[in-house]
């Protein structure tokens, strides 16, 4: 009975299944992605580069994706044949440049104004297959830019739907961009204590210039009849003079820098004063 017992134990120790490890799952990829220089219609050129930044950062926050932006693209592309491609807006131009770049995919972007709206089109290339596999466009009433930005993320998200985020990453554009690409405007206040500091800086220069010019004349009427040689009084007339002289050239320079600085704040300056700065 023992026997038998023993026996049947090993023939089911035998059968019984062994545990396996499961193989570790292969990670993604590298996915190289290049951002030549966006296409812009009417819009500042300064717009165009925070947004070519703002997308930049956003293609990054996606897992195992590098980006070569269009200053680096321009690095890289040393010969001039090279660079002649980076001036043809045509799809098998960008394609030959995906090739010369060796990468996996090309997004090309557009920010024009048509009418009284800001259009912002993306297009994910594939430059293995020659053809776009991806495109998004999105249009919004003429502004300050900043729904340009606010766009970029759901349409990264668009483009790229089988490229998850990294860890700890969340799609949007960061609040400095958005203040970059639209700067508070200053308070009236500003524009109206520059232009007081400038008024004042120019009547004391016209005051002080005033004093030069009397004595200056006294000066010069002193000197016609006294031997500056055998008298102090009139070493001391010229060192006033000269005095007065430099405090009216420090006083009017100081009101044309002061003015100046105002008129340019001026340009920045919201007189209704409405809204956050």
């Amino acid at each position: 009975m023992g026997i038998a017992f023993a026996l049947l134990l090993s023939v089911a120790t035998v059968d019984a299944p062994v545990a396996t490890e499961q193989p570790a799952a292969a990670p993604r990829p590298l996915l190289r992605v290049a951002l030549p220089e966006l296409q812009l219609t009417d819009v500042p050129r300064r717009w165009g580069r925070l947004i070519s930044l703002a997308l930049a950062l956003e293609l990054r926050k996606l897992e195992r994706t590098s980006v070569l932006t269009d200053d680096e693209i321009r690095t890289l592309l040393q010969h001039e044949a090279d660079k002649q491609m980076l001036a043809c807006a045509q799809e098998s131009c960008f394609a030959e440049l995906a090739d010369a770049l060796g990468v996996d995919a090309l997004v090309i972007g557009t920010v024009a104004v048509v009418g009284d709206q800001h259009v912002f089109g993306l297009k994910r290339l594939d430059p293995v297959h020659a053809k776009v596999v991806g495109q998004v466009t999105r249009r919004f009433e003429v502004g300050n830019g900043e729904a340009l930005l606010v766009a970029i993320g759901p349409a990264v998200a668009e483009l790229f739907p089988d490229v998850p985020l990294r860890a700890n990453q969340t799609r949007g554009v960061p609040r400095e961009v958005a203040l970059r690409l639209n700067p508070p405007p200053l308070r009236p206040w500003v524009v109206i204590a520059g232009s007081g500091a400038t008024a004042t800086c120019a009547v004391a220069a016209g005051i002080v210039g005033g004093v030069n010019l009397m004595l200056a004349d006294q000066l010069a009427t002193y000197k016609a009849g006294a031997n500056p040689f055998v008298t102090q009084t009139f070493s001391d007339k010229v060192e006033v003079v000269d005095t007065t002289a430099v405090a009216t050239w420090a006083l009017t320079s100081a009101a044309l820098v002061l003015g100046s600085a105002t008129g340019v704040a001026a340009l920045f300056t919201d007189f209704s004063d409405e809204g956050e700065p």
